[in-house]
């Protein structure tokens, strides 16, 4: 997909999550943006579940925040085209998915909290495909120490707490 139509559909993407407000609209954009990035794998560089504003707020305010560490509660990875290939690499039953999915409203449940020295992050299960160690959302990472959201897949140490319910949308980042 050529850059001005990724900047478009990327504008219109930030004009949905802070202008509109009726859901007749919402849902109107929502199906021209996701029916328009259907049509194309290339360029992608991951596709995961982006949590709406709602969840993005419950998230960070049941987990807060630590100095020297920056906070990220918004996405949770999928598929990462690691090796930035032209076209992300999806077998057939991971492409199905993702094309009846994408845009659609998803429930993730958190369940447990883990951290290492360098990152923390939320366990969640979900029905979604997923090709990191385990299911998570990246909370934060130590920025003294040079931490990356990556280093969340190695997080070993996890306490179970309180389910959190949270809701997202399927999407696709670009390169």
């Amino acid at each position: 997909m050529p850059s001005m139509e990724i900047w478009m559909l990327e504008s219109l993407k930030t004009l949905y999550m802070n202008e509109i407000k009726t859901p007749r609209d919402k849902k109107i954009l929502w199906e021209f943006i996701f029916r328009s990035r259907q049509m194309n794998k290339k360029n992608i560089l991951y596709i995961g579940i982006e949590l709406d504003n709602e969840s993005h707020k419950i998230l960070k305010r049941a987990t807060g925040k630590r100095n020297g560490w920056k906070q990220y509660c918004r996405t949770m990875i999928l598929i990462y085209n690691t090796k930035r290939l032209p076209e992300i690499p999806l077998s057939s039953s991971e492409e199905s998915w993702v094309e009846s999915n994408l845009g659609k409203e998803i429930t993730i449940i958190g369940y447990a909290i883990g951290e290492s020295d360098k990152s923390r992050a939320l366990r969640v299960m979900v029905e979604a495909p997923c090709k990191t160690k385990f299911k998570h959302i990246t909370l934060e990472t130590n920025q003294e120490i040079g931490g990356k959201p990556a280093d969340s897949n190695k997080i070993t140490s996890w306490k179970l707490i309180c389910p959190i319910i949270l809701t997202g949308r399927v999407s696709t980042w670009y390169m």
